[in-house]
């Protein structure tokens, strides 16, 4: 299963990023347990891609 989260905000600066936040960490975190991947990008907004495996 693949899901695209997208906003048209202004983004945000990934060096910024609280290193031990539960934000954006935590979602990558969990999409490893399960076997998935998460990908965040921030151009012209913020979009998170998750590809999540179904067995």
């Amino acid at each position: 299963m693949k899901i695209r989260i997208k906003d048209n905000g202004k983004g945000f600066d990934p060096e910024k990023v609280r290193l031990f936040g539960n934000g954006l960490k935590n979602i990558q975190k969990r999409m490893e347990v399960v076997g998935g991947e998460a990908q965040i990008f921030s151009e012209n907004g913020t979009t998170v891609l998750l590809d999540i495996p179904l067995n």
